[in-house]
């Protein structure tokens, strides 16, 4: 029969114990005539305020079937099964169990219908309360990403005021290997190299990152693509830029490198 349907079979069995033990022990008495509260209201209002209107309808319309047929019994043979010669009380008690039996069915019924609002509600709070925890979330991430930046840049900035008291300060012959440290402590580059544009040539002013046993950054090309880049469009330049431009050349044994051109006047 199925879930959805199981309540017909309550009905039924409640109904079924109810009329054998009127016929096993209660035969001189059957329908329970003058038995108040009546034995049927147990399963009218079981039934009706466990499921609801129509279940509820359902276990009156039974009960009260099941009343008549069982208070014919009590008349005799001639009569038996005819509706006009039941007492008229038996008939309001049949009524009785259909209005209550709906009754209590719709009070059930409206609860149920109260409660699938209230959880329709609570899920809709609920689904809503996630959507804001995973918002939080993001946003405190977000939060805490801005301010390691801050605090980077804040770290950057100082680094860069600092810098630049000091080479306020510096004498010409000092100013070259400050740049350099300064760009190390800033970039953090594998090598860093200064070249100053002197009579016709670049001239190396000072260097870091290279080691002992290597010949230093080497001569500085000046018809290279990259630094004729650098000088003519005046900003930095890097070895991205230069896969970028395909008309460019880019020498298989150069490094790749990023060139800042300084200009001073």
């Amino acid at each position: 029969m199925g879930k959805k349907y199981s309540y017909l079979l309550e009905i039924v069995i409640g109904i079924s114990v109810i009329l054998l033990i009127n016929v096993l022990w209660f035969r001189a008495n059957m329908g329970f005539i003058g038995v108040s509260p009546h034995p049927l209201w147990i399963v009218v209002l079981f039934i009706a305020v466990r499921y609801g209107s129509l279940q509820g309808f359902l276990a009156g319309l039974l009960s009260a079937f099941a009343l008549l047929i069982s208070v014919s019994y009590n008349i005799s043979v001639e009569q038996q099964f005819e509706f006009s010669a039941i007492p008229g009380k038996q008939f309001q008690l049949a009524g009785l169990f259909i209005f209550f039996g709906f009754l209590f069915g719709e009070e059930r019924s409206r609860v149920n219908r109260l409660l699938d609002r209230w959880k329709y509600k609570f899920n809709k709070l609920r689904d809503e309360f996630e959507a804001l925890s995973m918002e939080h979330l993001a946003l405190k991430n977000i939060n805490t990403e801005l301010e390691g930046r801050i605090l980077g840049q804040a770290d950057t900035v100082n680094s860069v005021y600092e810098a630049a008291r000091e080479l306020v300060t510096l004498k010409v012959e000092q100013l070259y290997p400050a740049i350099i440290r300064l760009v190390s402590k800033l970039l953090k580059p594998d090598k860093c190299s200064l070249f100053i544009w002197e009579k016709g040539d670049y001239v190396l002013k000072g260097s870091s990152g290279y080691d002992n046993s290597a010949n230093g950054p080497g001569q500085l090309k000046s018809k290279s693509d990259i630094i004729k880049k650098a000088i003519n469009e005046r900003r930095i330049v890097t070895v991205l830029d230069m896969f970028k431009a395909e008309h460019l050349r880019w020498e298989e044994k150069q490094d790749p490198c990023m060139v800042a051109p300084l200009f001073f006047g």
